[in-house]
């Protein structure tokens, strides 16, 4: 969301204009043109849009003809436009600490005498980095040797259900949509990437042949950042030459058993947080039933037929006797 709050004189103009201009980094971030205009809360469509494209857009609100002053109808002195859109992450935008960059500044109208509005001023421009994270799985035995053949689904928690989002089906996970499903079948590594703060949780569809899989592994994601406005574009850090993304961490749930570890790729300087990673170690054998379930009543059936056949045998064999 776009927000300029209006000059107190706005009412003495005879024609006034601002104007939103905004850019996303090409390749990474794309621009939905899904705007929604607002003054004091109140929606407008009395706007337009130029130069629009997928990496940004200008959008100019005016007011006047400038013949007679503005007056207070509208109530535009000290009043706050907001401009909301969404954009799209897209396969190109980079993960982790570097992040992807999102530029905005305001041209306003700043000389009430000037009677066609022409004489503007501008805002500097102000920066926002929009970051993206990954999750690594790493899988393994009680040793520690790398398994392959597993499936695993990441489920992430949303307040609200994102349009044709896919349902966690598992039990207490109800508000939980998928991210992404990983099959593993040479993989030992699994990497689910597009993750930002927030709930989750990892279930193993299906584990390595001969291992038993694990229980669903809920956990919660977290970055901490720098909230310096005086990021540098060239760099995408702020004004101390520090990355913005401080730390990304991930903690788990209580009951769960995998731990996590903050992500980092690269060596030296080089070095960049980009997420988090856990190892989710299968044990081997099989699962004994739990008292009362299914596999209780299958050995109680069993023994009972044993039993009622061992009685059969041996009244055939008192009859055989005694001819």
């Amino acid at each position: 969301m776009l927000t300029a709050n209006l000059a107190g004189n706005v009412s003495a103009y005879k024609k006034y204009h601002i104007t939103f201009k905004d850019t996303l980094e090409a390749g990474k971030l794309k621009n939905n043109k899904d705007y929604v205009v607002k003054i004091n809360g109140t929606e407008t469509k009395a706007y337009t849009v130029s130069n629009e494209s997928d990496n940004g857009f200008e959008l100019k609100l005016e007011w006047g003809d400038g013949e007679k002053v503005i007056g207070t109808t509208p109530a535009l002195d000290n009043a706050v436009v907001t401009v909301e859109f969404t954009a799209e992450l897209l396969k190109g935008a980079t993960i982790g600490q570097v992040g992807n960059i999102n530029t905005s500044k305001l041209e306003y109208s700043n000389n009430p005498n000037d009677e066609d509005g022409g004489d503007v001023g501008e805002t500097p421009e102000d920066t926002v980095i929009v970051f993206t994270y990954k999750l690594i799985v790493d899988k393994t035995d009680e040793a520690g040797k790398p398994l392959t053949g597993a499936t695993f689904s990441l489920y992430k928690k949303y307040a609200t259900a994102p349009t044709d989002g896919t349902a966690c089906t598992e039990e207490g996970y109800t508000n939980y949509y998928l991210v992404d499903t990983i099959t593993g079948t040479e993989l030992s590594t699994f990497e689910f990437t597009g993750i930002d703060d927030g709930d989750y949780v990892l279930i193993e569809d299906q584990a390595p042949k001969g291992y038993n899989p694990l229980d669903p592994q809920a956990f919660t994601v977290t970055a901490n950042h720098t909230t310096t406005a005086d990021i540098a574009k060239d760099t995408h850090k702020d004004a101390n030459g520090n990355y913005v993304l401080k730390s990304i961490s991930g903690s788990a749930a209580t009951g769960a058993v995998i731990t996590l570890a903050e992500h980092t790729t690269g060596d030296g300087d080089a070095a960049v947080k980009d997420g988090v990673e856990t190892t989710v170690i299968n044990k081997s054998g099989a699962t004994l039933p739990s008292t009362g379930g299914i596999g209780t009543t299958i050995f109680y059936i069993v023994g009972a037929i044993l039993v009622l056949g061992a009685g059969i045998v041996l009244v055939t064999r008192r009859r055989m006797s005694a001819n």
